[in-house]
């Protein structure tokens, strides 16, 4: 049984770990290990993770199993553009893909952020396929012509958009 609750400073250490663990996992095979390392030592700090809990703009929530270990997480902030709050990260522990964790903090996300945005946007690389099913499941859609950014080390990326 998992639980979705708000993301607590002591929390940090095993989101950084999780999200980690993942782009070990997932970004190695794209952009290789050398430049993720480059990326997650810049990236993975525990103040972006402070910032999500702490400021008005930033939102944070976690998945815990029974022992109220951190087994999902989804943060992000924000964005420049008025009702957009941009997801930054959602990760999943590897055994527990296909029980809809990622779902539920999606929901939970929705629900925390109904006051002051009316849609999500995220970026998934291109290669990233069971992220980019799982988007398209949910209800995201490509912005076609549009992107966030240009990727990762030379690796595109797909600008994505949900309705809330």
């Amino acid at each position: 049984m998992t639980t979705i609750r708000p993301t607590q400073i002591t929390d940090i250490s095993a989101v950084i770990e999780l999200i980690n663990d993942s782009w070990s996992r997932t970004y190695d095979p794209l952009i290789g290990k050398e430049a993720r390392l480059a990326i997650t030592d810049k990236k993975h700090v525990p103040a972006l993770f402070e910032d999500e809990i702490d400021m008005p703009i930033g939102e944070s929530v976690v998945a815990v199993d029974e022992t109220d270990s951190i087994v999902g997480h989804v943060g992000g902030f924000d964005k420049g553009e008025v009702g957009t709050f941009f997801v930054d990260h959602l990760h999943i522990k590897p055994e527990y893909f296909g029980k809809g964790i990622a779902s539920k903090l999606l929901d939970s996300l929705s629900e925390a952020i109904s006051n002051r945005a009316q849609r999500i946007e995220l970026t998934v690389l291109q290669g990233n396929e069971r992220a980019i099913g799982f988007y398209n499941k949910y209800g995201f859609k490509a912005a076609t012509g549009e992107n966030e950014d240009d990727g990762l080390d030379d690796t595109p990326s797909i600008l994505l958009r949900y309705e809330i």
